[in-house]
């Protein structure tokens, strides 16, 4: 997953690579938050396992070098090959936290999510197993 280009916004750092793009947030100098997509933007729906209104206003730092990007707070140290956006995660002192191995480390892969729609107009489907227990479903379902 080759890196196009690298864009530094005042509270995160977009990277835009061959397929998706990565945001880098940093939270607080020790938790940084990374998202990836594979869409041309990201979601806007709230994420439900982060707590909202907690980012700080931290300072950070990015760095281009020839092969990497460094991004950096006080206390962490993140970088990032080019050629295939792996992460490598230091702490300040320059001492590996744990890294993603050097082919890349992220795949998504699109899913089709549906989900029952039970309301006035729904037919329930009735079914047994064999241990005798019964199951209802919505016919009618929707796109995610």
């Amino acid at each position: 997953m080759e890196i196009e280009k690298c864009i530094n916004q005042k509270d995160y750092l977009l990277i835009e690579c061959r397929k998706g793009l990565i945001k880098i947030i940093p939270y607080t100098e020790s938790i940084i938050r990374i998202r990836y997509t594979l869409e041309n933007q990201f979601s806007e729906k709230e994420s439900l396992f982060v707590e909202q209104n907690t980012q700080q206003n931290i300072h950070y730092s990015v760095e281009e070098k020839k092969d990497i990007i460094v991004f950096s707070t006080r206390k962490v140290h993140i970088q990032i090959n080019k050629n295939t956006a792996a992460f490598t995660y230091m702490n300040a002192s320059g001492g590996l936290l744990t890294k993603e191995p050097k082919r890349g480390g992220k795949t998504l892969v699109p899913t089709e999510v549906l989900k029952p729609v039970y309301d006035e107009n729904t037919e329930i489907e009735n079914s047994y197993n064999v241990d005798g227990g019964a199951r209802a479903k919505a016919v009618t379902t929707e796109h995610v």
